[in-house]
């Protein structure tokens, strides 16, 4: 379902596929993972490393 999730970081809402049954707070997370802002790509950044890791 198309609906909108907004950045925690700088609040652009980003419209993406989100299950039916998804939470505002689970929209954000995703949201902020496909957030092009420097805090958002950061953040990304360092989780990618941290799966590289284990």
């Amino acid at each position: 379902m198309n609906d909108f999730g907004h950045c925690y970081y700088c609040g652009e809402g980003i419209m993406l596929d989100y299950p039916k049954e998804a939470t505002p707070e689970e929209k954000n997370k995703v949201a902020t993972k496909f957030c092009k802002c420097p805090q958002a790509k950061m953040e990304a950044d360092k989780e990618l490393e941290i799966e590289r890791a284990k």
